[in-house]
């Protein structure tokens, strides 16, 4: 039931959105949305990409460790913050195939080092799924170091077996939302593959070293939701 309704919410969510998110879209990879653009602040892409590569760190530390999944998701930050405040690439070739821009409604305006900066819906909605996403990876890792080398079914995971790979998860997919890019379509799908296949192979892992304890639990909680 919990998941049927869980599913319910994101559907509600995704058909509120989709209009605002496609405007938004539309307008970020047009030459108007490019002109916008920070370029050249190599120091705020190297604060960002330390930043929010820091939450691996926060991951599982009693199971083995996927340096593969790891990686996709350091490589999903790098690219990201690089084409938002380094060198725009995909920007500048999708600009030309959306030369004439929607109009985009911002619901307010900010000016960041001196530059106007439009906070759109879409750009909410992803910071607000980022935020959910880093509190997810601190929880599970509370509850992790609390729980040390036993089976954890406490907090957050009575709900989750896997609640800060869902955290990782979704603190890349609300930059998707925030910063959609064909860059960040591309990398996204691959990450979630990656972080699904590491999640199963931990349960195989939990399974062969909790046992009966670890069914039972597997039996009552989802993978990610």
């Amino acid at each position: 039931m919990r998941r049927i309704v869980s599913f319910a919410i994101i559907l509600i969510l995704f058909l509120i959105f989709v209009n605002s998110f496609i405007s938004y879209f539309t307008w970020l990879n047009s030459k108007s949305g490019l002109a916008m653009i920070f370029k050249n602040r190599w120091d705020l892409s190297l604060l960002s990409i330390i930043f929010f590569s820091s939450f691996i760190l926060l991951l599982r530390f009693n199971k083995p460790a996927n340096w593969y999944s790891s990686g996709i998701y350091v490589a999903f930050i790098i690219s990201l913050f690089i084409e938002m405040y380094g060198f725009p690439l995909t920007i500048y070739f999708t600009s030309n195939y959306f030369g004439i821009p929607q109009q985009q409604n911002f619901v307010f305006d900010i000016d960041i080092y001196g530059q106007s900066f439009g906070v759109s819906e879409s750009t909410i909605f992803g910071i607000t799924i980022t935020v959910i996403g880093i509190i997810l990876v601190v929880i599970g890792w509370k509850e992790i170091y609390k729980n040390k080398n036993k089976l954890t079914k406490t907090g957050i995971y009575r709900f989750s077996r896997h609640p800060q790979y869902l955290g990782i998860l979704l603190i890349s997919f609300g930059w998707v939302v925030g910063w959609p890019t064909f860059l960040t379509f591309i990398f996204w799908p691959i990450l979630l593959f990656a972080y699904y296949k590491q999640a199963k192979k931990e349960d195989e892992f939990l399974a062969k070293k909790f046992g009966k304890a670890f069914f039972e639990y597997e039996k009552r909680t989802g993978l990610f939701i």
